[in-house]
C-alpha cells in the first residue's frame, strides 16, 4: 500500500489523461486554415464535423469519409470528394501535434513517487490510446501488465467492471485500495461494480461560464443515480493530488473538489 492509502489508482485515457477535446479543436483548426476558411466557414465545417462522432470522428474508414461528403455537401452546398480527403488528412495532423499531458506527468510521477501503481483503463482504439500514450510521454510511467485498452479477449467495456478487476488483480490491489479516475459515468459505474472508489473528472475550471447553480445541479442529478455517483467531483486531473495528499480529506466548501465519502 502506498504512503497515502492507496495501492492502485487506474486513469481512463480520452478526457482524462489526454484532453483529445483540445486535440480536436487543434485538427478542425489545422484543417481550417489549411483551406483557408474564413470564419464562418469555419464554424460550417466543424458543425458538419460534430455529425460524424458516430461513425468514427475523423476515422478515415469508408464508412466516415461518404458520411463526411454528405455533410460537406448539406452544409456547403458543394460535393467536396477531393477537399474531405484533405480535410481528414488535415485534421489528424493537427490532432496529433496537439496530444500533450504535462498535467498528468505531474500526477502520475507524484503517485509513484508515494508507492502508488498507476494503470490505465481505456475503451478505445488500442493501436491510437497507445499512441497518444507515448506521443504524451507518460507511456513509460506505466506498467505494461497494467494497461487495458480495447475490450478483448472475454474483457467487456466499461462500464463493466472487467478491466477494473483485472487491473487490481495485476496490482494485487484491493477494492477499497483502489481508484478509478475518468470523465463519463461509464468509468464511475464500473468502478462502483468493481467495489472501489472513483473520481469523476469535469474540468469546470477550464469553462468559466458554468454557474454555481449548474454544478449543483448537475452533482444532485448525478446523486440520484447511485451507480455513477462518484466518490470525488474532481474539477481537473490535478485535484488527484488531493485525494492522494489528504486520505481523510473532509467536504470542501470552495466547490474545487466535492467529496462524497471518507478514504479507507
Amino acid at each position: 500500500m502506498g504512503r497515502s492509502g492507496w495501492t492502485l489508482i487506474i486513469f481512463d485515457v480520452d478526457g482524462t489523461l489526454i484532453d483529445t477535446a483540445v486535440m480536436v479543436t487543434c485538427g478542425q483548426d489545422d484543417v481550417a486554415e489549411a483551406l483557408g476558411f474564413d470564419e464562418v466557414e469555419a464554424d460550417l465545417m466543424k458543425e458538419a464535423w460534430r455529425a460524424l462522432a458516430t461513425v468514427g470522428f475523423g476515422e478515415p474508414s469508408s464508412v466516415f469519409m461518404q458520411a463526411l461528403k454528405y455533410e460537406l455537401e448539406r452544409h456547403f452546398g458543394v460535393t467536396c470528394n477531393a477537399q474531405a480527403e484533405v480535410m481528414v488528412e488535415h485534421f489528424w495532423r493537427g490532432y496529433w501535434k496537439a496530444c500533450r499531458a504535462e498535467i498528468a506527468l505531474e500526477v502520475l510521477s507524484r503517485a509513484l513517487d508515494r508507492g502508488i501503481r498507476v494503470a490505465v483503463s481505456s475503451n478505445g482504439n488500442r493501436d491510437r490510446q497507445l499512441k497518444k500514450l507515448k506521443l504524451a510521454g507518460i507511456y513509460q510511467l506505466f506498467d505494461s501488465q497494467l494497461i487495458q485498452i480495447e475490450p478483448s479477449d472475454g474483457i467487456r467495456a466499461k462500464p463493466s467492471p472487467a478491466m477494473i478487476d483485472l487491473l487490481m488483480r495485476q496490482a494485487k490491489a484491493s477494492p477499497n485500495e483502489s481508484l478509478m479516475v475518468g470523465d463519463r459515468e461509464s468509468d464511475v459505474a464500473a468502478a462502483r461494480l468493481a467495489g472501489c472508489r472513483s473520481g469523476m473528472l469535469t474540468r469546470t475550471k477550464q469553462h468559466p461560464n458554468v454557474t454555481s447553480d449548474l454544478l449543483k445541479a448537475r452533482d444532485e442529478a448525478r446523486r440520484a443515480l447511485s451507480i455513477t455517483q462518484p466518490d470525488y467531483f474532481l474539477s481537473n486531473l490535478a485535484d488527484v493530488l488531493k485525494v492522494i495528499q489528504y486520505p481523510s480529506l473532509p467536504e470542501l466548501t470552495s466547490g474545487t473538489l466535492i467529496h462524497n465519502d471518507s478514504v479507507p
